[in-house]
């Protein structure tokens, strides 16, 4: 008998050993965050750490590349009337500016009238796309609208072929359809609510032939800031909908579209359209219907005027703005070539500025607050201390020390995939 009570102690102190293994590790898993969903966790931390306008990043269906980017256009950032040898030189030479702005998504513009541009015997968009991949960038193939979409006077008319094969031939991992103001709509006298359906149905086919092609390809589209002025509380002098029949908020609510890119962010002293309304709206826009978004900033015309003060201020504020919102994936350059020849002292303002350095003979003393986008939350500066990472730099010939209490972060240039 008192074998018999011994073993049921036994057996019951197993029971409750089981049951506090069960628990502990249901709670570890909680706190832990492994039931988060995938996306959520670190980038919430992130989010409030910052006071961020969304806390929750969109939960998007595929892997997006997540950084700053840079526009590099065929003929204007590297060189195609001239031989193949100049024309490679010319792109490796502009993706290593791009990393040195600290650009980790290239987005390519090198196709017209649905071809590649060829520089002698060379194919510039597929040696861009291979020598941008071996460097660690995510390369964006750009197709004009325009190239593959035609309206004459009896309506829309579609070439989904030449978007196939480019995707097919390319090997194209990520695409955006861009130049939608270059489209005209005056050849056809439709109703507003008939254009706007047809251009719809433009785009679902486009995307259907793209993925056929490519399957796994991420889609993306263009837009104006401003997709309706009723919506967002704006004032801008074009919207997506209603000049241009392109309903951008439709189409990702019909999964039309992975990611939208913004063309292009307003300046901070455009009452019309402030960049915080338009921003915010996009944002929420973009949470809703789990889409990604890219800001586009104007550095070739908007920023490169001594009207617009403090450029690198202006850039930054710009920049900080659109990093309040989660569902923006990057901050995207539209000319490197730009920067290059908006020169303040010796070197190209932008460029100045994201490294560190501030321009002769600027009084202001510079907030290096861009440098913030892309840092941990953990990331800390000295009161009147410039924190710079991995370098030391020079500011007006004087040298500014690293603060060794904080640790360096990978290089901005570093690729960031965010898998969903």
């Amino acid at each position: 008998m008192k074998k018999l009570r011994k073993e049921q102690w036994i057996s019951f102190g197993l029971f409750i050993c089981v049951l506090g293994i069960v628990a502990g590790c249901t709670a570890f898993r909680h706190f832990a965050g492994a039931e988060t969903p995938q996306g959520g966790g670190d980038l919430n931390v992130l989010a409030q750490s910052e006071g961020e306008t969304q806390q929750v990043s969109p939960q998007v269906k595929k892997s997006l590349p997540r950084g700053a980017g840079a526009w590099l256009t065929a003929g204007v950032d590297f060189p195609v009337k001239s031989s193949a040898e100049k024309a490679r030189s010319g792109i490796d030479s502009v993706l290593d500016r791009a990393a040195e702005y600290g650009a980790a998504v290239v987005f390519l513009d090198a196709i017209r009238s649905g071809e590649a541009v060829q520089a002698g015997s060379l194919d510039t968009l597929r040696y861009a796309i291979g020598i941008a991949s071996a460097k660690g960038f995510q390369p964006v193939v750009c197709v004009p609208a325009a190239d593959v979409i035609r309206i004459g006077k009896d309506g829309i008319t579609l070439a989904p072929e030449v978007l196939s094969a480019l995707c097919q031939n390319y090997q194209v991992e990520v695409l955006l359809l861009s130049g939608w103001r270059e489209l005209s709509f005056e050849p056809w006298g439709a109703a507003a609510v008939e254009k706007q359906e047809a251009l719809t149905n433009a785009v679902q086919q486009l995307r259907s032939a793209a993925e056929k092609a490519a399957p796994g390809i991420v889609f993306g589209v263009e837009s104006s800031l401003v997709w309706s002025n009723e919506a967002s509380g704006t004032k801008a002098s074009y919207e997506s909908l209603k000049n241009g029949f392109a309903d951008i908020k439709g189409w990702m609510e019909k999964k039309l579209a992975d990611f939208i890119y913004l063309s292009s962010a307003s300046l901070t002293t455009d009452h019309n359209v402030p960049l915080e309304t338009a921003a915010a709206w996009w944002n929420q826009a973009a949470v809703d219907t789990e889409t990604a978004l890219y800001m586009e900033h104007k550095v070739s015309s908007g920023l490169a005027s001594e009207e617009n003060g403090v450029l690198p201020d202006e850039l930054a504020v710009q920049m900080g703005i659109v990093a309040k919102n989660r569902a923006f994936f990057g901050s995207v350059l539209d000319s490197i070539s730009a920067l290059e020849q908006a020169e303040y002292g010796e070197n190209a303002f932008v460029k100045n500025y994201l490294t560190g350095g501030v321009e002769k003979g600027q009084k202001k003393r510079q907030k290096l607050s861009i440098l913030k986008l892309y840092r941990s939350q953990n990331s800390q500066r000295k009161k009147d201390k410039a924190y710079i990472p991995r370098h030391k730099r020079s500011r007006n010939g004087n040298h500014l020390q690293m603060d060794k209490k904080v640790k360096a972060n990978p290089p901005l240039a570093a690729l960031h995939i965010l898998s969903i």
